[in-house]
C-alpha cells in the first residue's frame, strides 16, 4: 500500500518569510498559530491587532485547517469590514500564486490527503461582515420561523421615533404617571429603554414586576430618616413603570406592522439563535473558524447571539471563536456596550485552557506617548471590589516597540479656553512652518480631538485667524451644511404658509439680503394684512388693502403693541402671506416705516421665483429638488466655491438628492404599514371610556397619522421626517469626504477610533466635563433600564436597598452614588486613553480656568493633573529637570500657569464679537473680536468720524480689491458672457507665473477649461419634448382635466400663479375649527391643500358656517378619521388628495361600510356641474378601497355644503375606467394643444 504524503505544517514565521513580509513576534505568533478552541486576545491600541487576525486566517488556510469561505469575520463599521476583508483577500492570493494554499478535498477529510498542487484550487475568500449585517441575515433566513416575513421593513432612527411619537401623541390620559413628563421625554424615554430592552434581551414585563417589588420594598421604610430620597426614587420607579408600558405597545405595533427598528434586529437574531437549533447547526457547520473584531464594544445582546451559534454551552461542543479586544477601549457604554463583557468571555465559550492571549506591543506611539498613556489608564488594572466574575483576565499595560522614538508629550493651562485653542493653533502653525518648503508627503498628519463638538468652535476660529487650514469632521449633520439648509428652507416655504422662520432665512441671506429697515417694514406690513383679513371675515365684507387706519385705530394699536413683545420678526404674522401679496408704493405703516425701492424689488423677485416653484409642487420630490437648486442660483454658487472642484463643492448637495430620492422610495412602503398598524390598533381597541383596563381590552391609545409623522409620503412628509431624523439620526450622515493631508482635522475623541496620526492636540481637559462628574445612577433616569436587570449586572454597581430604616436607606444610596461615580469615570478614562494613543509622535494636552462665558472657573481634570504631576516629579519623587533631553519619557509643561490671575469674573464674559450685516455674499462677513464694550465704542465713533465701516480700520479704502473673491467672479462672469478670458489689470499674467496671486483663488487654467464648458452648455440647441402630464396630480386638478381640460393644461404648458383670497383663507380657517371640533390632528398632507371652493359667497361669515355645521347631522357623529391623506395610481399617474372627515358604519348585520365626506364652503352646484366636481369623490372612494383592501361598492361619498348646511350624495359616481379615459382625454388634449401652440398644426 502507497505510503500517504502528509505535508509539514507551516509556522507563522515561514509564512511571513515566504510572502517576504515582517516576522511576527512571539505574542503574535502564538496567536496566530493558536489551537482551534475558543480564545480570547487582549489586544492594546495600536498593537497590530488587524495584522494578527488576517495571519491567523493566512495560517489556518495555508495548512489546510479551514477552507476560505470557511471564515467568519465580524467587526462594527463597514468601513472596518471592507478594509479587513479586503487585506484577507490580497494575502490569501499572494499565498494562491506561491502554490502554499492546501485545500482538504470534500471526500478526503478523513483520510487528511491534500489537493495537489497541479489542480484548480478553487478561489474563495472569508466572509466579513458587521454585527448588524450578520444579524440581518439571520433574521432573513430563519425569521419566518417565529413569523417574520423577509420583506419586514427596516425603520431607520427617524422613522422609530415617529412610530413612537404617534404611541404618546394618542396616549389614554388615564395612564399617565402622577407627575407625567413631557411628550419629548416621553418619546425620548420610549426610544431608550426600548433600546436598552433590546439590548439586554429584557421582557418589558419584567421591568413592571421588578419594579412593583421595589417599590413595595421602599415603601415599607420608616423613620428614623427624611422621606425625599426613597419618594423620589418610588416616583421614578412608577415612570418607569409606565416607559415599561409603553415600550410593551411600542413592540406589539412593531410586530402587528411587520417592521422592525435596529435593536429588534439583534435581538430577534439572539431568539433565532437560542431557539431554532437547526440555525446553530447551519452556521457552525458553514463556519468553522469564527473571528470577532473590537469584542469590548460588543452589547449582552450581540455576546448572547454568538454564544448560542457558536458557543459549547447547552451540552454543545466548543467552536473556534476568537475574540480579540482591549477594554481599555470600551468607549460606547451609551450604545448598550460594556467593559465587562469582554471579562466574561469564557463564560460564554467554556474552555479548558481560560488564559487570555495578548498583543503587548505599541507598534504606534513613540515612548514619551506610550508613558502618558498608560499613566491615565493604570487605574484601569484594578476592578472594583463590586464585580463579580468567574474569570479574572489581567490587563497589562503597552510596551514600547524595538528602537521607538523619544516624541513629545506637551502640557499647556491657560485663563481663558480662547487663549488655549489660540496656543493650540499657534502650536500647529510652528510644526507646520519646519515644512514649508519640503514635499507635503512630508508633513505630518494633524488632529484636534475635543471631547464635545461646542469645544471644536474656539479651535476652528483660532485656526482661521492663523491662517492653518483644517478640515471639521462631524461638526454637524447633512441637514447643517449651508446649501442644504437653503434648499430645506425654500420647501418649506412652498409647503408651509406657516413657516415665517424658513422664508426669514431666505430674504436675510447671501442672496437676497434685505437690510434691517426692509426687514421691519415688512414685519409690519404682515401684520397690517393679517387684522384687516381678519376684521373683514368677520365683519363678512371684501378684504380692502388701502384702508387706513382711523386715529382712534392707531392708538389703539399702539397700545396694544406697547403691552406685547415681539421676541423675533417671525413671531409676526405669516411673513409668506405678506409677500405674496405686497403693499403699494408710498404705503407706511403706523411706526412710520416703508419699504426701500430695492428691498421691494427684491421682495418681488423673490416672490416671483417662489410663485414659480409652486408649479413644481405636485412634481416628484426629486424634480422639486433639482428645480429649487436652480431657481435659487445653488448651482452656481457652490460651482464658483474658491479652492474645490465641481463635484467635491456639491457633495453635500448631492448627497441630500440622494436622501430624498430614497425617501421617495420607501415612503409608500412606510405609509401603508403606519395605515395598516393604526387599524390594528382600531380594531383591537375598545373607545368606551367606562369599559376597565385588562388583558383582553388592551388600547391604551387612539391611533391616527398627524403632523408630526413623516411617514406618509410628499413634501410635508419628507419635511417632518427631517425634523425628526435632525433630532435623532444627528441630521443624517454627511457625505464622505477624503482627509486632506495638508489640513488639521478635528473631530471628537469618540469619532477617532480606529485613526491615527503623527501629532494630536486635545484641549477641553477641565474637571466635570473631562472627565464628566454627573451622577449616572440609574436611579436618577427614569427611561433607563435598572442594573440589577442588565446582562452584564455583574460589573455594574450592586444594588441592595434593604435597610431597617430611611436614614441607612439614604447612607445607602450615597455609597451607591461614589460607586457610580467610579464606574462612569473609568469610562471617560478609556476615553481620554484612545485620545492619548492616537498620537505617534507630538501630543499636545490643554486645560483652562474660564470657558466660554461661565459665571465660575473650572478645574484641570484629574487626568491633566496625573500628568501635570508625572512632568513635576521622577519615579523617585524628585523634582524633575526642565530639559527635555535629561526625561525624553516626561511630559513638559509648556506655561508656568499663575493661579492668583483666575480672580473671580470671566474675561470672557464681557467680550463681543461683531460682524456687518447684510454683507457681502461672495467675500463673506468680515468678523471682529472685541475685548470689551468700551472697545467696540471707541472703534464705532472713530468709524462714524471717518466714514468708514465698523469692522474696517478708520484708514482703510473701501474699494474693493483686485485679488477679492468677487473681484475674481465679476471678471469670470463678463469673460463668460465676452467668451474670451481678458487679462485685466494685468492679473493673467501673473497668476500663470506664480506671482503673489498664486494662492489667492483657482488656478486660471482652469477657468479656460470652465469657461469653454459654459459656453459650449449655453449654445446647445434644446429639443422639443412631447407634451406630457404631471407625474402627480391633485384631486382639485382632476376635477378641473374634467371641467376646463384647455385652461388647466395652458396652465401646465405656461403656469401662472394663483393670488390666495378670501375663499382660501376662510376655508382654511373653517377647516382648522372642524379639526378642533372633533378633537383630532389632521393627518399629513400630501402637497399644499387648496380650500377655496368655485363661487364663494364674500359676504358669508365664518360664524354662520360654525353655525350651520353644528346644527347639521355631522356635528355629533365622531368620525373614523379627519384630514386623511389619499393617493392613488390612475393611468400611470398618481392622483393625491385629503378627505376632510371618514366614517364608519356598522348596520344591525355586521356588515361595515364606509362614508367619506368633503366639507364645501362654496355655493351648491347645478347638476351638470355636479358631474364634474363628483370626480374628486370618485377618485377618494377608489384610492381608499384600493389601500384598505375592500369593495368599491362598500364606500361612499358625500359632499356637505355648510354655507347651506345641504348634503348631496350623488347617485352616480366614476368608476376606475372613467378616470382612466378623462386622464387619457387629457393626455391628448394637452399634446394638441401645445402643437398648436407651435404652429405645429397636424
Amino acid at each position: 500500500m502507497k505510503e500517504k504524503r502528509q505535508r509539514k505544517m507551516l509556522s507563522p514565521e515561514e509564512i511571513a518569510d515566504a510572502l517576504g513580509r515582517p516576522r511576527p513576534t512571539a505574542e503574535q505568533s502564538a496567536i496566530i498559530s493558536a489551537p482551534l478552541a475558543p480564545r480570547l486576545v487582549v489586544a492594546g491600541a495600536g498593537s497590530g491587532k488587524t495584522a494578527t487576525m488576517v495571519d491567523r486566517v493566512v495560517w489556518l488556510v495555508a495548512n489546510g485547517l479551514v477552507e476560505a469561505d470557511q471564515v467568519l469575520g465580524v467587526t462594527f463599521t463597514r468601513k472596518a469590514a471592507g478594509e479587513l476583508r479586503e487585506r484577507m483577500r490580497i494575502r490569501l492570493e499572494q499565498l494562491r500564486r506561491l502554490g502554499l494554499v492546501s485545500v482538504t478535498l470534500q471526500g478526503q477529510e478523513k483520510t487528511g490527503e491534500t489537493q495537489p498542487q497541479n489542480k484548480a484550487i478553487p478561489v474563495t475568500d472569508p466572509s466579513v461582515s458587521t454585527y448588524h449585517s450578520y444579524a440581518n441575515s439571520l433574521v432573513a433566513n430563519y425569521g419566518l420561523r417565529l413569523g417574520i416575513e423577509q420583506d419586514a421593513q427596516m425603520l431607520g432612527g427617524a422613522q422609530a421615533w415617529q412610530l413612537v411619537a404617534q404611541l404618546v401623541e394618542y396616549l389614554d390620559p388615564r395612564l399617565l404617571p402622577v407627575d407625567p413628563p413631557s411628550k419629548k421625554s416621553m418619546i425620548d424615554g420610549v426610544m431608550q429603554l426600548a433600546g436598552e430592552c433590546a439590548e439586554h434581551l429584557i421582557d418589558p414585563q419584567k421591568i413592571i414586576d421588578w419594579c412593583e417589588g421595589q417599590i413595595e420594598l421602599l415603601e415599607k421604610l420608616e423613620k428614623p430618616g427624611a422621606v425625599t430620597e426613597r419618594n423620589s426614587l418610588v416616583s421614578r420607579l412608577y415612570n418607569r413603570k409606565f416607559f415599561a408600558a409603553l415600550v410593551q405597545q411600542y413592540t406589539r405595533l412593531k410586530k402587528n406592522m411587520q417592521v422592525m427598528d435596529y435593536g429588534d434586529l439583534v435581538a430577534l437574531a439572539a431568539r433565532i439563535a437560542r431557539e431554532i437549533p437547526q440555525a446553530s447547526e447551519t452556521e457552525r457547520d458553514r463556519y468553522r473558524v469564527v473571528l470577532l473584531d473590537e469584542f469590548q464594544d460588543t452589547s449582552h445582546a450581540q455576546m448572547q447571539l454568538f454564544s448560542d451559534l457558536f458557543g459549547g454551552t447547552r451540552g454543545r461542543e466548543e467552536h473556534p471563536v476568537m475574540a480579540v479586544g482591549d477594554p481599555k477601549q470600551s468607549i460606547y457604554g451609551f450604545r448598550g456596550a460594556s467593559d465587562g463583557q469582554l471579562f466574561s468571555f469564557y463564560d460564554y465559550f467554556p474552555t479548558k485552557n481560560t488564559e487570555a492571549s495578548y498583543l503587548t506591543v505599541a507598534w504606534r506611539n513613540d515612548t514619551s506617548i506610550l508613558s502618558a498613556a498608560n499613566t491615565i489608564a493604570a487605574p484601569l488594572q484594578q476592578q472594583p471590589e463590586w464585580v463579580r466574575t468567574n474569570h479574572r483576565v489581567a490587563v497589562p499595560d503597552l510596551v514600547a516597540r524595538p528602537d521607538p522614538g523619544a516624541g513629545k508629550v506637551l502640557l499647556g493651562q491657560y485663563l481663558t479656553n480662547q487663549d488655549e485653542a489660540r496656543a493650540i493653533a499657534e502650536r500647529i502653525a510652528r510644526e507646520r512652518e519646519k515644512f514649508t518648503h519640503r514635499p507635503l508627503s512630508d508633513m505630518p498628519t494633524m488632529a484636534v480631538l475635543c471631547k464635545k463638538r461646542a469645544m471644536m468652535e474656539p479651535i476652528r476660529l483660532a485656526c482661521e485667524e492663523l491662517g492653518v487650514p483644517f478640515q471639521i469632521v462631524g461638526l454637524g449633520g447633512l441637514l447643517d451644511t449651508p446649501e442644504v439648509v437653503d434648499m430645506v428652507a425654500v420647501l418649506r416655504v412652498l409647503a408651509d404658509p406657516g413657516r415665517s422662520d424658513a422664508l426669514m432665512r431666505i430674504m436675510a441671506g447671501a442672496r437676497w439680503r434685505l437690510g434691517l429697515s426692509d426687514l421691519l417694514a415688512f414685519a409690519d406690513w404682515a401684520s397690517y394684512l393679517t387684522r384687516e383679513r381678519d376684521r373683514a371675515i368677520r365683519e363678512g365684507r371684501a378684504e380692502n388693502l388701502a384702508l387706513e387706519l382711523s386715529e382712534q385705530e392707531k392708538t389703539a394699536e399702539e397700545a396694544r403693541q406697547l403691552k406685547e413683545t415681539v421676541s423675533d420678526i417671525t413671531d409676526y404674522a405669516s411673513l409668506i402671506e405678506a409677500l405674496e401679496t405686497l403693499p403699494q408704493p408710498g404705503w407706511t405703516s403706523y411706526r412710520g416705516r416703508s419699504l426701500t425701492d430695492e428691498g421691494r424689488a427684491r421682495l418681488r423677485s423673490l416672490a416671483g421665483e417662489l410663485q414659480y416653484l409652486r408649479q413644481f409642487m405636485a412634481d416628484d420630490l426629486s424634480n422639486l429638488l433639482y428645480e429649487i437648486e436652480q431657481t435659487i442660483l445653488l448651482d452656481i454658487e457652490l460651482a464658483a466655491k474658491p479652492g474645490r472642484a465641481s463635484h467635491e463643492a456639491r457633495r453635500n448637495i448631492d448627497a441630500f438628492h440622494d436622501v430624498a430620492a430614497q425617501y421617495t422610495l420607501t415612503a409608500p412602503r412606510i405609509n401603508a404599514t403606519l395605515h395598516a398598524g393604526a387599524e390594528i390598533f382600531r380594531e383591537n381597541g375598545n373607545d368606551e371610556p367606562e369599559t376597565p383596563m385588562n388583558e383582553e381590552n388592551e388600547k391604551i391609545l387612539r391611533f391616527s397619522l398627524s403632523a408630526s409623522s413623516g411617514s406618509a409620503s410628499g413634501i410635508n412628509g419628507f419635511l417632518s421626517w427631517l425634523d425628526a431624523a435632525a433630532a435623532q439620526e444627528s441630521g443624517l450622515e454627511m457625505a464622505a469626504e477624503e482627509p486632506r493631508h495638508d489640513a488639521v482635522q478635528i473631530l471628537t475623541v469618540h469619532a477617532s477610533k480606529g485613526l491615527e496620526w503623527d501629532h494630536v492636540y486635545i484641549p477641553g481637559l477641565y474637571q466635570g466635563d473631562f472627565p464628566l462628574t454627573k451622577d449616572s445612577r440609574w436611579t436618577q433616569n427614569s427611561a433607563t433600564l435598572p442594573w440589577p436587570l442588565r446582562g452584564d449586572s455583574s460589573f455594574l454597581p450592586g444594588w441592595n436597598p434593604e435597610s431597617d430604616n430611611l436614614k441607612e436607606f439614604k447612607e445607602y444610596m450615597e455609597v451607591f452614588k461614589e460607586e457610580a461615580l467610579i464606574h462612569s469615570t473609568a469610562e471617560e478614562r478609556r476615553l481620554a486613553y484612545v485620545g492619548l494613543t492616537r498620537a505617534r509622535s507630538l501630543l499636545m494636552l490643554t486645560t483652562a480656568s474660564w470657558k466660554g462665558t461661565a459665571s465660575k472657573p473650572v478645574d484641570p481634570s484629574e487626568f491633566w493633573l496625573m500628568l501635570e504631576a508625572q512632568a513635576r516629579t521622577t519615579s523617585d519623587g524628585s523634582e524633575v529637570s526642565e530639559s527635555l533631553e535629561q526625561h525624553p519619557d516626561r511630559p513638559v509643561l509648556l506655561t508656568k500657569f499663575d493661579e492668583s490671575a483666575v480672580g473671580d469674573e470671566n474675561p470672557q464674559s464681557a467680550s463681543l464679537t461683531t460682524a456687518l450685516w447684510p454683507f457681502d455674499p461672495i467675500d463673506g462677513p468680515e468678523i471682529v473680536q472685541w475685548s470689551s464694550e468700551e472697545s467696540l465704542n471707541q472703534a464705532h465713533d472713530a468709524a462714524n468720524a471717518q466714514g468708514s465701516s465698523l469692522n474696517s480700520p478708520p484708514n482703510s479704502s473701501t474699494s474693493t480689491p483686485s485679488n477679492s473673491r468677487r473681484a475674481r467672479l465679476e471678471r469670470a462672469a463678463h469673460n463668460i458672457y465676452a467668451g474670451f478670458i481678458e487679462d485685466q489689470e494685468g492679473l493673467l499674467e501673473s497668476a500663470i507665473s506664480g506671482g503673489e496671486q498664486e494662492n489667492q483663488g483657482p488656478n486660471v487654467e482652469d477657468w479656460y477649461q470652465e469657461t469653454d464648458l459654459l459656453l459650449a452648455l449655453l449654445n446647445e440647441p434644446r429639443e422639443y419634448q412631447e407634451f406630457e402630464l404631471p407625474t402627480h396630480l391633485s384631486a382639485s386638478q382632476l376635477v378641473a382635466l374634467r371641467s376646463n381640460t384647455e385652461a388647466v393644461i395652458d396652465d401646465f404648458i405656461r403656469p401662472m400663479p394663483q393670488r390666495p383670497g378670501i375663499a382660501a383663507r376662510q376655508g382654511s380657517m373653517f377647516h382648522s375649527w372642524v379639526e378642533s371640533h372633533f378633537e383630532r390632528s389632521a393627518m399629513l398632507d400630501f402637497e399644499e391643500e387648496d380650500f377655496a371652493d368655485e363661487d364663494i359667497d364674500n359676504e358669508l361669515s365664518l360664524p354662520e358656517l360654525r353655525e350651520n355645521f353644528l346644527a347639521s347631522e355631522w356635528a355629533n357623529i365622531q368620525p373614523w378619521a379627519v384630514e386623511y391623506p389619499i393617493e392613488t395610481p390612475v393611468e400611470g399617474i398618481s392622483v393625491r388628495g385629503r378627505v376632510d372627515a371618514i366614517f364608519r358604519h356598522v348596520d344591525s348585520a355586521g356588515k361595515v361600510t364606509w362614508e367619506m365626506v368633503d366639507w364645501k364652503t362654496g355655493r351648491v352646484p347645478t347638476q351638470t356641474e355636479m358631474d364634474s366636481k363628483s370626480i374628486q369623490l370618485a377618485l377618494y372612494r377608489l384610492a381608499f378601497a384600493r389601500l384598505h383592501g375592500i369593495n368599491v361598492e362598500d364606500v361612499f361619498a358625500t359632499f356637505f355644503y355648510v354655507n347651506v348646511g345641504k348634503t348631496v350624495r350623488p347617485n352616480r359616481l366614476a368608476d376606475e375606467e372613467s378616470l382612466r379615459r378623462l386622464i387619457q382625454r387629457a393626455r391628448r388634449s394637452g399634446q394638441k394643444i401645445s402643437r398648436e401652440q407651435r404652429g405645429e398644426r397636424r
